[in-house]
């Protein structure tokens, strides 16, 4: 087992990653949770939309340790119980998804983690992933108890039988490990929510998407930053959004870079902003109709998409890398003849200066 991630604690006391293969963080450092709540779920106003709908699609992009997926579930079992969930995450790293689903949030309840293992844990590859991490013991410190034992007790006995572990003493010393416990740690009924459907896709997230149909009503774009990882950024990334959104339907990530809005705008999304006060929930909101709109960009960052800080990235066919990605807009930028954006924002401040004298 390689893991390219180490853990540390962010600042709501919920655990975020660092992966160092794209040397970047999974999460804000103000808080993995905080993050989730108030760059996704608040602002998609997925709330409001569980009071007058029994069924909701959402995709989400990057679930990393599943924060975004374990808050709208949440919002779900709070709001409206007998809505219909259908989720598709998208994620490339399967020891990190797994890793998630065996870590407790302290701010959901036990019923959200349980519900979320028995939906994932029929994926062999999650299960074996998981087993994999209990027997780390550098990982397993950050595990929940609780969680493990759910997973040991309805699962660990069904992998053996299969055979991938019948020679694993570490393995059996671990289930032995839990179950001594069971007394002490006895989860709650096993959730009975058979209509609804939850999947995990394990790879480029631009291979997977192109697999997907229907229309969601949510998508979530949590990836890397665009300046480390630029492959999900793209005009073309997006142009696969938009085949995929309902007419409602809205897009929600914590980027507000101009590339980014501004190959979502020349996509036909409407776009506005997730908070023009709080740089913590910073962020931008797009959507195919104008009337879901939420904080209207400003003068001074609608012109700034109109610069070569609005360049797009591109990527034809979705095959290409991040160093590729960037050499080319590089180049376009070079080569434009639009103006920078250190001379636009000197312009755009003197002439608010000229206004108010």
């Amino acid at each position: 087992m390689k893991l390219n991630f180490s853990v540390n604690k962010t600042n709501d006391g919920s655990i975020g990653l660092y992966n160092k293969e794209v040397d970047d963080i999974y999460h804000s450092t103000y808080g993995a949770y905080n993050e989730a709540v108030d760059k996704f779920i608040n602002p998609s106003g997925l709330e409001s939309f569980l009071q007058t709908h029994n069924k909701i699609k959402i995709l989400d992009i990057c679930s990393g340790m599943g924060y975004n997926l374990k808050a709208a579930v949440d919002t779900v079992f709070r709001v409206n119980p007998d809505c219909c969930i259908e989720i598709d995450c998208l994620e490339i790293d399967s020891y990190v998804f797994s890793f998630g689903l065996l870590y407790k949030v302290a701010q959901i309840d036990y019923d959200v983690h349980y519900f979320l293992l028995e939906k994932f844990w029929d994926n062999s590859v999650v299960s074996e992933c998981m087993v994999e991490l209990l027997e780390n013991d550098e990982i397993c410190q950050f595990l929940d108890e609780k969680l493990a034992l759910f997973f040991v007790e309805n699962k660990l006995s069904e992998i053996e039988l299969m055979g991938k572990c019948q020679n694993n003493q570490k393995i059996h010393n671990i289930y032995y490990k839990y179950m001594s416990n069971r007394n002490k740690y006895t989860p709650k009924s096993r959730l009975k929510f058979s209509k609804n459907r939850l999947r995990v896709f394990f790879d480029d997230a631009r291979t997977s998407i192109k697999h997907l149909e229907g229309r969601y009503d949510f998508i979530f774009h949590d990836g890397f930053t665009p300046a480390k990882q630029s492959v999900l950024w793209s005009y073309e990334f997006f142009n696969e959004l938009k085949r995929i959104i309902s007419s409602s339907g809205n897009i929600t990530t914590y980027s507000s870079s101009a590339p980014v809005r501004a190959a979502l705008i020349q996509n036909g999304f409407h776009v506005s902003k997730i908070s023009s006060e709080n740089r913590k929930t910073s962020g931008t909101f797009a959507s195919l109709s104008k009337e879901f709109s939420q904080i209207p960009l400003s003068d001074e960052e609608i012109g700034l998409l109109k610069t070569r800080a609005g360049i797009v990235y591109h990527d034809e066919g979705l095959v290409q890398n991040h160093d590729e990605i960037i050499k080319r807009r590089e180049e376009e930028v070079k080569n434009s003849s639009l103006a920078s954006s250190s001379s636009y924002l000197k312009s755009f401040k003197n002439k608010n200066k000229d206004i108010l004298k």
